[in-house]
């Protein structure tokens, strides 16, 4: 596996020597990947800052239960929702113009090469443009309430990482042992390597077989653009 380096200046930096997430065998070693990226470490930040916030504006109440419970509940259903139209949208032309939003872009990159950690993590540009935007809907949502505002930001903070963790060790060498694991595994994997059309949840893999994208993988065709999506070479 090679160590990841940049060159110095936020100009000059140069693309981060590919790390190879096959080759990860252990979970010391992911955490120590995981957390050599900014984009993890920014997120761990906000949702250990979103939370001492939350601290800071007292004991927690009920009326806060029904916020974090919404968002625990809406995580998934919008994993799957971003991953089919957002992370799958093909580039179109609108206004004159190509609409290619980089997490497309950056999604595309990461079928044709699963293997590769840096594509399978956020881009940092949406890791920083998405704290403040968290920050941002929550003082709306909140609705004049500073606690509630506040949990419902740490909560969905943390829902962020833990996907970005999940999406991550995944795509790692490390087998699984637990059962849940082993079926969120296998279902990435196949989504990756047999149809980009099923197997879009991440961390709860039963929203698949709600919607319907959880098929018996004996019943579904290899498809010829699952490393290479909407048949794009790039």
């Amino acid at each position: 596996m090679t160590n990841a380096t940049t060159t110095a200046g936020p100009s000059t930096a140069a693309p981060l020597e590919r790390t190879d997430a096959a080759s990860i065998r252990t979970y010391a070693e992911a955490l120590r990947v995981f957390f050599s990226r900014r984009g993890p470490r920014l997120m761990a930040k906000h949702a250990a800052l979103a939370w001492a916030g939350r601290l800071l504006l007292g004991p927690p109440s009920l009326t806060e239960l029904p916020v974090l419970a919404g968002v625990v509940a809406w995580w998934p259903l919008q994993e799957w929702l971003a991953h089919r139209y957002l992370l799958h949208f093909r580039p179109r032309r609108l206004w004159g113009r190509t609409f290619d939003p980089i997490v497309a872009r950056r999604h595309r990159a990461h079928h044709r090469d699963p293997r590769d950690v840096d594509l399978a993590l956020l881009p940092v540009q949406v890791v920083e443009a998405g704290i403040p935007a968290n920050l941002a809907v929550w003082a709306v949502l909140g609705l004049g309430s500073p606690r509630r505002a506040a949990t419902g930001a740490a909560t969905y903070a943390t829902m962020a990482l833990l996907y970005e963790w999940t999406h991550f060790l995944v795509h790692t060498g490390i087998e699984p042992r637990s059962p849940f694991y082993r079926r969120l595994r296998r279902n990435h994997r196949m989504h990756h390597y047999r149809n980009e059309d099923y197997w879009l949840a991440f961390t709860w893999p039963d929203v698949d077989r709600w919607l319907g994208t959880e098929p018996d993988p004996a019943s579904v065709p290899r498809s010829p653009t699952a490393m290479n999506l909407h048949g794009l070479s790039e």
